[in-house]
């Protein structure tokens, strides 16, 4: 359970390391295909395919866990969560509720981090120039941050300086 806890902290909730996992699973992608290209190497061809396929494993597990955790706060917020101890007895409804929820969050975590986010928000932000804004995953909702701050999205979005990582759902860094 202590590592649970550890990976519900971190994975799927700093845009940031959900983003640079994207990046690192392109060019591990990249990597795989031209060493693959370049060399004859079955042991070097195996090592950048393993590299590749797990960079894409983590970045995977970044979207699931922020699937995941939308697909139980939406559960939550409409007071339809299961008890700890039945979770077997979902109803078909609620299966597929689940399935499609689940699908729409985690399709919408991918698109925000392969586009870049002004594409995905697609709005001018009202901060004053050193500024920068901190959108919300709606794009309704935004607070100036620092230029070299990090932006972090919950309920509200926030930011934490530089250098830091967001934690949580409700403003905290590390």
């Amino acid at each position: 359970m202590k590592y649970y806890n550890v990976l519900d902290t971190h994975l799927g909730r700093c845009q940031k390391c959900v983003r640079t996992s994207f990046l690192v699973m392109l060019a591990t992608g990249f990597l795989a295909l031209a060493v693959t290209a370049m060399t004859n190497s079955l042991h070097l061809i195996i090592a950048v395919d393993v590299l590749a396929v797990c960079s894409a494993g983590l970045w995977f597990t970044h979207l699931a866990a922020f699937a995941l955790r939308a697909v139980r706060n939406a559960r939550i917020s409409k007071g339809t969560a299961p008890r700890e101890d039945c979770r077997s007895d979902l109803s078909l409804g609620t299966r597929r509720q689940f399935i499609y929820t689940f699908a729409k969050s985690f399709m919408f975590a991918m698109m925000a981090t392969a586009l870049p986010i002004r594409s995905v928000f697609a709005a001018d932000c009202p901060c004053k120039a050193p500024l920068k804004c901190c959108w919300d995953y709606t794009g309704q909702v935004y607070v100036c941050a620092a230029s070299d701050a990090v932006c972090c999205t919950g309920k509200n979005p926030w930011s934490c300086p530089s250098g830091h990582n967001c934690l949580g759902d409700s403003g905290d860094c590390n």
